[in-house]
Order: C-alpha cells, then sequence, then structure tokens
C-alpha cells in the first residue's frame, strides 16, 4: 500500500542521509588530522614518528601513518627509515 511504500522511500532516504552525513564527518575528521601533523611537523627541529606524532596529536597510531602516508604522496611531507620506525618531517623545496 501507499503508505508502507512512503515508510520504505523515507527510510532509504534518511539512510542515504545519515550514510552521507558519516562520510562528510570522516572527511573533517581527516583534514583535522592532516592539519594536525602538518603543524606539529612545521614546529620540529627534527623527524618525527608516527608513535610520536600519534601521541601529541591525541590519534591511534594507524590513523597518523595513514594521513602521513596521504601527505607524502601529496608532496608535503618526507619519511625517513630508521631501524624499522617512520620518521616524517617537512618537505623541503
Amino acid at each position: 500500500d501507499i503508505k508502507s511504500a512512503n515508510i520504505h522511500y523515507e527510510s532509504k532516504t534518511l539512510n542515504k542521509t545519515n550514510s552521507n552525513m558519516k562520510i562528510a564527518r570522516i572527511m573533517n575528521t581527516s583534514k583535522k588530522i592532516r592539519r594536525d601533523i602538518l603543524v606539529l611537523l612545521e614546529k620540529s627541529k627534527q623527524p618525527v614518528s608516527t608513535r610520536e606524532i600519534a601521541m601529541r596529536i591525541n590519534r591511534a597510531w594507524h590513523s597518523a601513518q595513514l594521513n602521513c602516508l596521504k601527505l607524502q604522496i601529496e608532496g608535503k611531507l618526507d619519511c625517513m627509515r630508521i631501524g624499522n620506525i617512520n620518521a616524517w618531517v617537512m618537505k623541503r623545496e
């Protein structure tokens, strides 16, 4: 019947809206993490490990690593391997 069809349509629309809101929230969080990483590394005089970045910006190690890799792909960071640790610095121009 029409009433149940409307409810089904509204439910689908609401789920899509919620899904879009989640994606937007994740993108905003990722942008904030990347901004925090850049600010931290701009202030640092020496390379900073992923662990140290994560601790200083109060995020999980994986979030810090993923966003550092994204920044490296964008050409904003350089990475150096020290043993089995990634150390990050601002890219020199």
